[in-house]
């Protein structure tokens, strides 16, 4: 890859897009395009791409961060962590060989680690950004104690592109384990439950788990003799796949791959199974669960409110109905006057993460 600062033409692109108050779609690699709400009219809007802003500013392995254009490449980004055996926390996942670091921390993507290292959200030190003034804008820094405007950095994860056109970026990182080692064990959900609840309670080092088809898959760090411990006390098995993490953060298992709708539960840890009719399958200590369910939305999104969480549609085919779980008043006048502030003519992607934004 050749490092190519492009922010130039970014921001010409963007004072003219504002001057003239014209709504514009921004993508990076364009590896998630079914993510958001979506209208036929998306396709009509004049596109900013920062495909071609790239190039890794600044990266100290003994500091733990990493600096780079928007346009990076997630997988030029892994590659250069793994050549010093590090790593991003939140375990990202691309879909696409064209994701970039900054349409990663625009859609705010975390993977099967982010209960145990962090969410995406967690990892940000700082962001720069081209606001809808077309005024670059900086915050942040790139250390963990770096307080000022560590917030709006935040911010920035998950809105995906609303708020302002991200052109670099600061992440922490961390050292990856020496050794993972994958177990099964064979349970009803009710018993994986009470499983995850006993480990958690232990100093046992679990970095990722996933329950399927009465199935409870967990990732360690643990010697051989640790291990021989664990699988005794639990009647687990030794899980050999080196694709098998990869499949799970990629959604490339087969669970994934049917055409249903697919809804993204996010719950409280523990969480029993919905009497949902279809499959489901989930992570996170059983905080995320995924449905593969032709129930309505009303019905879904009703079954997570009532016990503190939030549904929303997450398919890789597009759908042009609804997204994200209805937001409140209070909170949709929040988030109303949040992009007011960054994008007063609202011309960064309209409505795709809420509709009226």
């Amino acid at each position: 890859m050749q490092d190519h600062d492009d922010s130039k033409s970014l921001l010409e692109q963007v004072v003219n897009a504002s001057q003239h108050k014209q709504p514009i779609r921004l993508v990076g690699g364009n590896s998630k395009p079914f993510y958001g709400n979506q209208s036929p009219s998306d396709h009509n809007l004049e596109t900013i791409s920062c495909a071609q802003h790239t190039g890794i500013i600044d990266y100290e392995p003994s500091e733990l961060y990493i600096t780079a254009r928007s346009g990076t490449p997630l997988k030029v980004i892994e590659k250069i962590l793994a050549e010093k055996q590090q790593m991003l926390p939140f375990e990202p996942a691309a879909f696409s060989h064209a994701a970039t670091i900054g349409g990663t921390i625009a859609c705010g993507v975390s993977g099967p680690r982010r209960p145990f290292s962090g969410s995406c959200r967690d990892s940000i030190l700082g962001v720069d950004i081209i606001n809808g003034l077309g005024e670059p804008l900086s915050f942040g820094g790139h250390v963990m104690k770096n307080v000022a405007g560590y917030d709006v950095s935040r911010g920035m994860c998950g809105s995906l592109g609303t708020l302002g056109l991200i052109t670099q970026v600061s992440v922490k990182v961390i050292p990856k384990p020496d050794y993972e080692t994958t177990v099964v064990i064979h349970a009803n959900f009710d018993d994986a439950l009470k499983y995850l609840s006993e480990i958690r309670q232990t100093a046992l080092p679990m970095s990722a788990n996933y329950y399927e088809n009465e199935q409870l898959f967990i990732r360690f760090s643990l010697s051989t003799e640790e291990l021989d411990t664990f699988n005794r006390r639990f009647k687990a098995n030794m899980y050999d796949d080196a694709q098998f993490w990869y499949q799970v953060r990629e959604q490339r298992k087969q669970f994934f791959s049917r055409q249903e709708p697919l809804w993204r539960c996010s719950l409280p840890i523990g969480s029993p199974a919905f009497k949902l009719s279809g499959n489901m399958v989930a992570e996170w200590n059983a905080g995320l669960h995924w449905y593969k369910t032709q129930e309505s939305a009303e019905h879904i999104q009703q079954l997570c409110q009532n016990i503190g969480g939030h549904a929303q549609l997450f398919s890789t085919e597009p759908h042009k109905e609804f997204f994200l779980h209805p937001s409140t008043v209070v909170m949709f006048n929040l988030h109303k006057r949040i992009k007011q502030a960054f994008d007063p003519y609202g011309i960064f992607n309209p409505n795709r993460l809420f509709v009226g934004l």
